[in-house]
């Protein structure tokens, strides 16, 4: 059982707006942009199993079926039936999954560097296996020093060069849980469902934002669209692989921008 932590930014009249983060995050990280976005919107940020203080009882509640399942009854017990998703990296994987598996709920989404997984088994059997030693090291070593070589990693580049990369750190450093190799494990992207063939079924407005150093990302969002026209792609220009941190008021515009559009045509 999943017991949600959440936090709501806004008046409940306004249109709802869920925001899910990324792996090793929290809802804090949604904080400054919500704040941005009132006060015509009401902005329910929500910690994803395993991250901040939201409960999971059972292996399963890890996986991202059982997590999109909750969180449809965690939003049918707040009265929320329509809203928009945003979702990061890992939230932004299960953005795509809710919005393929229970579309009536989204109106629209915005998807930040978030995939629809892998689509070969053999890939998804090698990222297991590598996710499994990423979950042994984050277990073994201290929790500063596995940070460190995690934002080491090439994709976070233009991220470790911003000003306040340090204090992302110590918020990391101060909402870690011993769960985040659970979530690692359980929703992992070699644990995700592919939903490549799933995306020419989506029919509400969807933007998928990249940052333009972000190349895996930049080809990925371009790949999606191939695959459904009617998907909104922008390149989000000096940014890398957390555009609402490396550039908040860019990632604000991008999102207000499509939330107001009354459906123009998109390029």
């Amino acid at each position: 059982m999943i017991r949600w932590n959440s936090k709501i930014v806004g008046k409940s009249r306004h249109p709802t707006i869920i925001f899910l983060h990324g792996f090793l995050g929290s809802l804090e990280d949604w904080l400054p942009v919500c704040r941005r976005l009132l006060p015509d919107y009401h902005c329910l940020l929500l910690d994803l199993p395993g991250h901040g203080k939201t409960e999971a009882t059972r292996t399963s509640d890890y996986t991202m079926s059982v997590t999109a399942r909750s969180l449809i009854e965690f939003l049918s017990s707040l009265d929320i039936r329509r809203s928009v998703i945003v979702g990061y990296s890992m939230g932004g994987r299960l953005a795509l999954y809710l919005a393929v598996q229970y579309p009536h709920y989204f109106e629209k989404v915005i998807l930040e560097s978030a995939s629809p997984g892998l689509q070969r088994k053999e890939d998804r059997l090698l990222r297991r296996k590598n996710d499994e030693r990423l979950a042994t090291k984050m277990k073994n070593m201290p929790l500063e020093n596995f940070l460190n070589e995690w934002y080491n990693l090439p994709i976070f580049k233009s991220l470790r060069n911003h000003p306040k990369f340090k204090e992302l750190l110590g918020q990391r450093l101060a909402s870690h849980t011993v769960n985040w190799t659970a979530s690692l494990r359980g929703m992992g992207v070699g644990r995700q469902p592919p939903l490549w063939k799933k995306l020419k079924d989506l029919t509400m407005p969807i933007l998928i934002l990249a940052g333009e150093k972000d190349q895996k990302f930049r080809n990925i969002s371009f790949q999606m669209k191939k695959l459904n026209p009617d998907f909104t792609v922008s390149i989000v220009p000096r940014c890398g692989h957390v555009i609402h941190f490396e550039d908040e008021s860019r990632f604000y515009l991008e999102v207000i921008k499509f939330l107001t559009d009354r459906g123009e045509s998109h390029g």
